[in-house]
């Protein structure tokens, strides 16, 4: 896919960056900061424009370790709904939610996933990605 058809990422799914590698292309949208922080994080930030490409993204990969969403999301299934459906197919994964919408009183998300409203602090985002995944 051209980088011109990825106008909005709105889920990442990072695995450990063993090789040192990036993974990633600088888009324009204002998800570009959380790829930056994954990277920050020490982590390779795979991007998906919507739940089904960051399903296929976990269906064609076992290195994944964390799944960062938005909550509003274009496509089949809300960040909500991939949420719910990598906890059921992928429980290892940990997860992160993310909306400038919502709050986490109006949502109900299970113990385990981690909710963030925008805008989202840099320092808190790394050390929570860092603490749930570990350093790379």
């Amino acid at each position: 896919m051209e980088q011109t058809e990825r106008t909005t990422v709105k889920a990442i799914c990072a695995r450990k960056n063993s090789t040192g590698t990036q993974n990633t292309k600088n888009l324009s949208d204002g998800f570009v900061g959380v790829v930056d922080m994954v990277e920050d994080a020490g982590f390779t930030p795979l991007e998906a424009v919507d739940a089904d490409e960051a399903v296929a993204i976990l269906e064609s990969r076992s290195d994944i370790a964390l799944l960062l969403t938005d909550i509003q999301m274009p496509g089949t299934m809300d960040g909500l709904g991939l949420a719910r459906s990598v906890r059921e197919r992928w429980p290892p994964i940990k997860i992160i939610l993310v909306s400038g919408q919502l709050r986490l009183a109006d949502i109900e998300i299970p113990a385990d996933i981690r909710f963030f409203g925008k805008p989202l602090e840099a320092g808190e985002m790394i050390a929570e990605m860092q603490s749930m995944i570990g350093s790379a």
